[in-house]
């Protein structure tokens, strides 16, 4: 699998406006908890949603066993959220 598969993107879904036909790159992001449990984000889905923010839009779905609801997020999720580092990958 390349960057341009799967996770590498920094996306999961290529889809179009209706009215204009621009591109929207979406990220989904799915818990069984409440609206404000934190969520996972990759390093490239925070590269992707700075180097595209007009395109981004992360759809966030929470309570997704009990009562399914959604909100988008729009561009740069830097901007948008509280980034903490969560992982850190180590060679040596």
């Amino acid at each position: 699998m390349t960057a341009e598969e799967g996770d590498g993107l920094g996306y999961d879904i290529l889809s179009f406006d209706e009215r204009s036909d621009a591109e929207r790159w979406i990220e989904v992001k799915t818990t069984g908890l409440g609206i404000y449990f934190p969520f996972y984000a990759t390093a490239a889905e925070v590269r992707c949603s700075e180097d595209a923010a007009d395109r981004f839009q992360l759809y966030r779905v929470f309570e997704f066993a009990r009562r399914p609801r959604v909100y988008v997020l729009a561009g740069s999720l830097r901007e948008r959220c509280r980034l903490e580092p969560a992982v850190y990958r180590a060679t040596v």
